[in-house]
């Protein structure tokens, strides 16, 4: 945006700054309270019986992508305190600097989505983050489905990461007309699929880490 038109908006953001404030409280509060409560019951619904599902900010009842969310197939954890896996809330951004919100309607920087993330001590307890991700780097290309399934490479943590958006006519026109559930359960289900299609290949970059760690 040109340093005139820059100007121009931030003028017309003055003039509205009450307005501004009170929805800038009301999506980041009530809206999003209400969204990602949703969010997170349909994942909770549509995720297999037997995998193993954590969501301690529940207790809170807001939803917060720094929070430890979580959830895995039963194999992914070694003992009642350990994780070699899993899928947890994430966002991906240099400097996030935008509300879960904005991030869910892709209208800032900052992307939401699911994470496949590992417990370092668990996976590769000789190791260090350099090497694993100079191991999941090797992984990459061995594992091309991943990327058809929407997952994308993520070098800085050595992860795999699912976008997860909505369009924000759509979700405004749910929200409006009390029908939330019937504009993100498909976003759910597309996502859940996405994650257990993507179970195989992330079984087999576990395992050959194991293998690693064995020798």
């Amino acid at each position: 945006m040109e340093k005139k038109d820059t100007r121009q908006a931030s003028a017309l953001a003055i003039k509205n700054v009450g307005i501004i404030d009170q929805a800038y409280n009301l999506v980041t509060n009530e809206i999003s309270d209400e969204v990602f409560s949703l969010f997170e019951k349909l994942f909770k619904q549509k995720t297999p019986d037997e995998w193993i599902k954590e969501f301690p900010n529940a207790k809170t009842g807001k939803f917060d992508a720094n929070e430890d969310t979580h959830c895995a197939p039963i194999n992914w954890k070694r003992n009642d305190e350990d994780w070699l896996a899993w899928f947890g809330f994430w966002y991906e951004s240099k400097e996030n600097k935008n509300c879960t919100m904005t991030m869910l309607l892709t209208q800032g920087e900052a992307e939401l989505g699911i994470s496949w993330r590992i417990e370092l001590k668990s996976l590769l307890p000789t190791g260090n983050k350099k090497s694993w991700k100079n191991f999941a780097s090797q992984q990459v290309a061995k594992h091309n489905r991943l990327v058809e399934l929407g997952f994308r490479y993520d070098e800085v943590d050595g992860s795999w990461f699912l976008p997860i958006s909505i369009d924000a006519i759509t979700l405004a026109d749910a929200y409006s007309e009390d029908t939330m559930e019937d504009a993100l359960s498909p976003i759910v289900e597309l996502c859940v699929k996405c994650l257990i299609d993507a179970v195989p290949d992330f079984d087999s970059i576990i395992s050959e880490a194991l293998k690693l760690e064995s020798k």
